[in-house]
């Protein structure tokens, strides 16, 4: 077997801090989104059309969801040091991804996107995540960037909402 081709590719990374505290972040950050329900979305997989619904109502603002988080924080027991707030979540859509993996498989290697929130001081966070369309522009296909580069502003939109909420 012979292994591929490989490639370069630059990639944006975005790291944003606010002044508000983790908890309340956090916590408006899955109110306002949606979460993705595997079992019911798996439950009419032969019906188009109910699924189609299914996840529109899970859909949260600016239609997307969380499909999963993980708790970095916790793992420093590990190592004997005390638990750090941070959290990565798995997010976005399916009828978003959709619509740029009718035009590119590959989109879904980037779809859902990650992105971390984590503590660094009572009163501050510090959200990072590579720019939905900084992953997908590396198929240059204008049809995947048209969608990614909406998800960049969904996903800035949603920031600075649970920002606003989380604000005394």
């Amino acid at each position: 077997m012979k292994i591929g081709t490989a490639s370069s590719v630059q990639i944006v990374h975005q790291t944003v801090d606010i002044d508000v505290a983790y908890d309340s972040f956090t916590r408006n950050f899955e109110k306002i989104l949606g979460k993705f329900d595997l079992a019911l979305a798996a439950s009419f997989a032969n019906d188009p059309s109910l699924m189609d619904e299914a996840i529109k109502k899970m859909e949260g603002e600016q239609n997307l969801m969380i499909f999963g988080s993980l708790n970095h924080g916790v793992g420093f027991r590990l190592i004997g040091e005390q638990p750090r707030k941070a959290i990565r979540y798995t997010m976005g859509n399916p009828r978003v991804a959709i619509q740029m993996t009718r035009h590119d498989i590959r989109a879904g290697l980037y779809v859902p996107f990650n992105v971390l929130i984590y503590e660094v001081s009572e009163s501050t966070i510090r959200i990072e995540f590579d720019r939905p369309s900084s992953l997908l522009g590396t198929f240059v296909n204008a049809d995947v960037d048209k969608v990614a580069n909406e998800l960049d502003v969904k996903l800035e939109k949603v920031i600075e909402k649970a920002a606003h909420l989380s604000r005394p």
